[in-house]
């Protein structure tokens, strides 16, 4: 008969069945992973009332700059354009920061039996959702076109192919496949894990959002150097997006204006050639207000529908190779780190820039084993590399993606919670036959 204690409801069960939905969830409603998110923060604060054990918050630099960064967004207020939206979306910022951390101190103090029950859980809901994403694939985004009533609409109508409503959910799994991979390299045989983790990444791969096949082959590219130069990548890693941060504003002006006769870029795509247009829109906002920035979360108060401009390139000949109407900043500047400095000036980007370099710090110190890092900072790069080219930085969703897929990779990396830190020891790091 088991022991009563064995049959609460506790960490594990919480975090697992977060980790078993994520995939399906992504695939079929992304907007759903946000209240997940809530959810399991909210599960592990109440179990642990239930059960008299206290959720210590993982205090160090990382935790500082996310208050700080909080802090700053809420302070904006005081002159923002947009008071209202910078306040709505600052509280709601500050309480996802605070169950991310709730939720990476559950991750690192699981059991033996809670680590177990979560691993469990987050390799077969990988399996579940891979097939699932396989079957949207094989059959033309079958069910979300059941789901959405997508037939006969041009929405998502791409080529022939609806399957371009699965690229948000795409991208939040670029994220949970770092967790999924080291927990499936680390359960099964070599050939075994290698054919499953295959299988995934190349799902990923048929996305037909670039950016999720450019973050999945950064991820690739920055895991690869870190095994084989595992003490020095890290730090190149880090001067690398140093360097991106605080040049972030400058980066858009080294390539001249795609728009005009005569101004087509060969080299960029049509997409491309948007994302220049607003680029190039959101540093003339930076420009007038650098330091301070214009309020946090004002970007999608800047225009409106009535502001569209209809954009233009053409070859020297006066064929045009692309046009569109659309706002200079429609929403966001689907760059994060530009998004910063517009609303919260070059104080906000330093803070952000703090926030990084103590994440990548944390990695480096506390992660073990060539596999483990690797990992590690791939995983941060496909991040990282979704943030610089896609989404708004404040959308609920994907913000609560990478702050749900975080705890998953802690859990992995610190089994059973023992020691107390990120590491696992360096043998670890062969999969178990």
């Amino acid at each position: 008969m088991h022991d009563k204690a064995t049959q609460k409801i506790h960490n594990g069960h919480i975090l697992g069945v977060s980790a078993f939905l994520f995939v399906p969830m992504a695939t079929l409603l992304a907007r759903g992973i946000a209240p997940l998110f809530v959810v399991a923060a909210l599960g592990v604060l109440l179990t642990g009332l239930i059960n008299k054990r206290a959720v210590t918050l993982p205090l160090g630099p990382v935790l500082f700059f996310l208050a700080a960064f909080a802090g700053w967004s809420l302070l904006t207020w005081f002159w923002s354009i947009s008071p209202g939206e910078t306040l709505k979306t600052g509280i709601s910022l500050t309480a996802t920061f605070f169950c991310a951390a709730v939720l990476v101190a559950a991750a690192g103090g699981l059991n033996e039996l809670e680590d177990r029950i979560f691993r469990n859980a987050l390799i077969l809901g990988g399996f579940i959702g891979f097939l699932l994403i396989a079957f949207e694939f094989a059959s033309n985004a079958w069910l979300s076109r059941f789901l959405y009533g997508l037939d006969g609409k041009l929405l998502f109508f791409v080529e022939g192919s609806y399957t371009a409503t699965l690229n948000p959910g795409l991208a939040a799994t670029s994220l949970y496949i770092g967790p999924w991979s080291l927990a499936v390299w680390k359960r099964f045989s070599r050939s075994v894990a290698a054919t499953g983790i295959a299988f995934a990444t190349g799902l990923l791969l048929l996305s037909q959002a670039d950016v999720v096949v450019l973050s999945i082959f950064a991820g690739s590219v920055v895991g690869t150097l870190t095994f084989f130069c595992t003490s020095s990548m890290p730090r190149i890693l880090a001067v690398m997006v140093a360097l991106g941060v605080l040049v972030a504003p400058a980066i858009p002006g080294l390539v001249r204006s795609p728009i005009g006769v005569g101004q087509s870029l060969p080299f960029l795509s049509p997409s491309g050639i948007h994302r220049v247009v607003i680029w190039q829109n959101t540093v003339k906002h930076i420009r007038k207000n650098p330091i301070l920035g214009g309020g946090f979360d004002t970007s999608r108060a800047l225009y409106g529908v009535k502001d569209r401009v209809k954009y233009f390139s053409s070859k020297d000949t006066g064929e045009v190779i692309w046009d569109a109407r659309f706002e200079p900043i429609p929403l966001h500047p689907h760059n994060g780190f530009l998004q910063v400095w517009l609303e919260l000036g070059a104080i906000g980007a330093v803070i952000l820039l703090g926030l990084l370099l103590a994440m990548f710090r944390a990695i480096d110190r506390l992660v073990s084993g060539r596999v483990n890092r690797a990992v590690s900072f791939g995983m941060a790069t496909v991040w990282l590399t979704i943030v610089s080219l896609s989404f708004g930085a404040w959308q609920s969703w994907w913000l609560t993606s990478i702050f749900l897929t975080v705890p998953f990779m802690v859990s992995v990396l610190d089994p059973f919670g023992t020691a107390k830190r990120l590491s696992v020891p360096e043998e670890a790091d062969a999969p178990h036959p």
